[in-house]
Formats: structure tokens, C-alpha cells, sequence
């Protein structure tokens, strides 16, 4: 670099004595252009609001339907659940739809043949987000942590929360694909349908990672995805 620098110095007709100055401040800010370039461009977020109406919360679940975007449930910490159900047309303005929400606390939700499900260690679903009726009293993978519920092919699939894989056309009839999908016992994961297939990314299985974690020494989390398809016996088609 100091023979570039010294060359392009001569040809500039700039004085030697400035040569460790600019080789100093190439030294110090090419790291950061470079950092910056291979940043990609995350768009321009705008804050709709700043304070919602309900309160602060992890663990919700949201879902866009009849062109509203729904908030359900969560939990507020300290052992503290809340149970209601919000929906607003724009983020800025939530109309609270209604309190005791009769799902399970922790329900997955999805949008699935014109109505809203929540699904769990039971099964509900709703045409308008105020009156819900159950469809199944029990469900057989039972209500586990963490899961995901998600619409694809034309069926609701639960998956995302162990090693087996479920799906249903109706809600009542649940058929297992797999009790051994290949991205192992984890749970937290995100799940998604993109281009025919079932796309499963994250999650954290409990034990201890070599090295610990940073944050949650007694976790393992996964960073890659995995596109489940004919190859691991989950076949879409079905």
C-alpha cells in the first residue's frame, strides 16, 4: 500500500512529507467503506406509533385478515398472561375486538379457509374475530411450546416444535408426516410457505452449546434453514 500511495502522491505532485498521513487515513477508514458495502440495505422503517394501546408483550401472535391486522395474547412477564385481541387497519389506530380470548393462552394463529384459527392444545377458529366456536377439544400433538402453524398446500401444518410434523384440512383430523423431520428436536423456530415448499429457520434446542452462548449459556440456537420437501419424506403434494 505505501508504494501505491507514495506512486499516486508523485503523480498528484503533492509534498513526500503528507505520504504517512494518507497512508494512516487509508489505513483507518477502508475497513469501515468495506464494512459498509457489504452491509445490505434493510429499507427505511417509519415508527407508527409510538405507544400502542395494549401493553407490552412477548410471545403474541398476529395475522392479517379481512384487511385489518389482528394482535393476540401474550405474555407480560411475572408469570402473567393476557388474554385479548386487538386489530387496527393502519398500525396508528387498535380497536379492542374482545377480552378472555376462550383459545389457549399461547395458541398459534393463522388466516386458513376465510376464517381465523388458533390452534393448540385445542383448536378454534372464527369468521370475525368476536365470535369463536371450537373445533377440536384436544389436538394430538398437544400444547406444546413454541410451535408454528402455517397454511401450505392447501392445509394447515403444525410443525416447528419437536421432530414431528402434522397436518390437517379440517382441524379435527390431524395425519403425522414424520416423527423424526431432519432439523432435529428444536423449537422456536420460524416456519414459512415460499415456492411450493415448507421452510423451517432458528430455533433452540436446551442444552449447552460448545462454546456457551453468549446470552442464554444453557441453550443451543441454529442459525441455518432448511427447505423440507420429497427428499425428507414430507410430501407436499399430499
Amino acid at each position: 500500500m505505501n508504494a501505491i500511495f507514495q506512486s499516486s502522491v508523485c503523480r498528484l505532485g503533492l509534498p513526500k512529507r503528507l505520504l504517512p498521513s494518507l497512508v494512516l487515513s487509508a489505513l483507518l477508514t477502508a475497513p469501515f467503506f468495506e464494512a459498509s458495502a457489504a452491509q445490505p440495505y434493510a429499507g427505511d422503517w417509519v415508527r407508527v406509533a409510538e405507544h400502542a394501546p395494549f401493553a407490552p408483550r412477548d410471545t403474541s401472535e398476529g395475522v392479517v385478515f379481512a384487511g385489518r391486522m389482528w394482535s393476540s395474547n401474550g405474555w407480560l412477564g411475572e408469570n402473567r398472561l393476557e388474554q385479548d385481541l386487538w386489530a387496527s387497519t393502519d398500525g396508528l389506530t387498535w380497536t379492542l375486538v374482545r377480552t378472555n380470548t376462550p383459545y389457549d393462552g399461547y395458541a398459534e394463529m393463522t388466516v386458513y379457509r376465510g376464517e381465523i384459527w388458533a390452534v393448540k392444545g385445542s383448536v378454534w377458529n372464527s369468521a370475525d374475530g368476536v365470535h369463536w366456536q371450537r373445533v377440536a377439544e384436544k389436538t394430538p400433538f398437544g400444547a406444546r411450546g413454541y410451535g408454528e402453524l402455517v397454511v401450505h398446500k392447501g392445509r394447515m401444518w403444525q410443525l416447528g416444535s419437536g421432530q414431528d410434523v402434522w397436518r390437517t384440512k379440517d382441524g379435527v383430523r390431524w395425519d403425522c408426516l414424520t416423527t423424526n423431520a431432519a432439523y432435529g428436536a428444536r423449537y422456536a423456530t420460524a416456519a414459512a410457505s415460499f415456492k411450493g415448499r415448507l421452510w423451517v429457520m432458528g430455533g433452540a434446542t436446551e442444552k449447552t452449546n460448545t462454546p456457551p452462548e453468549r446470552l442464554y449459556k444453557q441453550f443451543t440456537t441454529f442459525q441455518r434453514r432448511l427447505v423440507l420437501g420429497d427428499r425428507h419424506r414430507l410430501d407436499p403434494r399430499r
